[in-house]
């Protein structure tokens, strides 16, 4: 029988004392959703693959986006990812666009998505058979998940953004399994320790984010970037601050936000360096702390309450297509790691 520390009791006491009562009251009432783990265990995809079958059968203005992010094969912390988006605008005149729209700000364009994706995390060091937990600077864990977004460019360079993320943490995501079978099959280092990760969760989270940006001089744009999120997986708050400098699009125009679509038939071209950094207030983090509520998990570590992260890197795009390939670097986001970069690549495409 697996013993939680009582550190890891105490520290979940405290997270849970910090959430709203309506929240927690929610939240509460969705932990014990075993059902809704078993039907969405390595599903994600087919339903994702069916939902985007149907979107697409009569689709006009949509696109597809695929995202890899890797490590630099080092295997530390958030060491792998992937995500497949699709991506469809809707025209002004659209029912939606009217519904939403504001009084005072017109709405440019509104575009949905659904996304798929998958993401691994890993300690430090993992390639020592012999390695107890308490030599571990965090847990192993990974997840999947499907989420449905809603972005509305509203007025000059404001972005409102909003999602739904369901996923599933713990051996039913498989993605121990994928980075075991990937390392034998390029014949890296076995990753030891997953027989420890977090356990089996159900996740479900809600997410805002506002973006507004100015340019100056037709080829430098600074904004801003403030966004929420709130759930079993994740509960944070961040701000952050980007710049692009060179060829470059209103948001509404540009792949800097979500793929172009083609739906105003934009043929201006974009080819910019952007950079940008953000500090987040962390509440809880299921992939280091385990569960909210029923830790079941046999190792677990207390996330930073502060996380910073910088990034740079292109981006190129014109009316039908977009790449961008940023480098990302994370500060600690426990008390006993260290920094760690890795990269992000994105292929858009109208379809």
């Amino acid at each position: 029988m697996v013993v939680v520390p009582e550190r890891n009791i105490d520290l979940h006491s405290r997270k849970i004392t910090t959430l709203s009562p309506v929240i927690l009251n929610f939240l509460s009432s969705i932990k014990d959703l075993r059902l809704i783990n078993i039907l969405m265990r390595r599903k994600l995809l087919l339903i994702f693959g069916l939902i985007v079958f149907g979107l697409t059968t009569h689709a006009q203005n949509s696109a597809l986006e695929l995202g890899f992010d890797n490590d630099y094969l080092t295997d530390r912390y958030y060491t792998a990812g992937f995500q497949i988006s699709f991506v469809r605008g809707v025209k002004q005149s659209n029912w939606m666009n009217s519904f939403l729209a504001h009084p005072n700000k017109p709405t440019f364009s509104t575009n949905y998505s659904l996304d798929y994706g998958f993401q691994i995390y890993t300690p430090f060091d993992h390639e020592e058979e012999d390695l107890i937990n308490e030599q571990h600077d965090r847990p192993f864990a990974g997840w999947q998940y499907l989420s449905m977004n809603l972005d509305r460019f509203i007025g000059k360079g404001r972005v409102n953004q909003y999602h739904l993320t369901l996923g599933v943490v713990g051996p039913d995501s498989g993605m121990g399994n994928l980075q075991k079978s990937f390392h034998d099959l390029v014949d890296f280092k076995y990753p030891y320790g997953w027989e420890n990760q977090i356990v089996n969760e159900f996740v479900i989270n809600i997410g805002y984010s506002w973006t507004k940006e100015w340019i100056f001089m037709e080829e430098i744009g600074l904004g801003i970037n403030t966004n929420i999120e709130l759930g079993t997986g994740s509960n944070r708050m961040g701000q952050g601050f980007h710049v692009r400098i060179g060829k470059i699009n209103p948001l509404q125009e540009s792949g800097f936000l979500s793929p172009r679509t083609v739906l105003d038939k934009v043929d201006q071209k974009e080819s910019y360096f952007l950079a940008g950094v953000s500090l987040d207030y962390v509440a809880s983090n299921i992939f280091l702390e385990g569960s909210l509520f029923d830790n079941r998990s046999p190792f677990t570590v207390d996330a930073k309450p502060f996380v910073w992260e910088s990034f740079f890197g292109l981006m190129f795009s014109s009316s039908k297509s977009n790449f961008s390939l940023t480098t990302h670097v994370r500060g600690p986001e426990v008390e006993v790691s260290k920094a760690h970069i890795y990269f992000k690549a994105k292929y858009g495409f109208s379809i």
